[in-house]
């Protein structure tokens, strides 16, 4: 089983730990549950964060130094498992570099870079998933292209609530 998650598509996700242990076999699916399944989703994926002492929080249990949003001031986002194209590989370890930059550094000027950063890997994403999987009504372009786009939803609003505060 690859380490991080595999898409299932509309039937949900399968979740695992940063061994490889399956945490989830089949998440909540969108189709049944709506927000509730990327609520769910995203509260699984919570819990797996490395925080810096490279302790992991065991799935379902919340940390005594978590903070009201579930993230203590330690916790690192991980990289992902390789996908096998060094090219993805290199642009995920960006990624995460930029979340974890924003986790260290909660600003607008990190924010603005992760997002920028994002928008870049969607696209070149996206364009790889076009050419190499196609995409018929059964190609995970669809969820993937859906998924990104509600990452960078979540990262303009919070850009645009710091604006606010200005």
């Amino acid at each position: 089983m690859p380490v991080g998650y595999g898409q299932l598509g509309c039937s949900g996700f399968i979740v695992s730990d940063q061994n490889g242990n399956a945490v989830s076999l089949k998440t909540r699916a969108f189709l049944d549950y709506g927000e509730a399944a990327f609520r769910s989703v995203e509260s699984i994926l919570a819990e797996l964060l490395v925080t810096s002492s490279d302790q992991q929080a065991p799935p379902n249990k919340k940390s005594k130094t978590s903070t009201k949003k579930g993230i203590s001031p330690t916790t690192k986002v991980q990289q992902p498992a390789s996908v096998g194209i060094p090219s993805m590989d290199e642009e995920h370890r960006e990624c995460t570099d930029a979340f974890n930059g924003v986790l260290d550094n909660p600003c607008k000027e990190t924010l603005i870079e992760l997002i920028e950063i994002l928008k870049e890997h969607f696209q070149h994403e996206e364009e790889l998933m076009e050419k190499y999987i196609g995409t018929s009504t059964f190609s995970p372009i669809h969820s993937h292209r859906t998924d990104h786009e509600r990452i960078l939803k979540i990262a303009t609003t919070e850009l645009d609530r710091l604006h606010k505060l200005e």
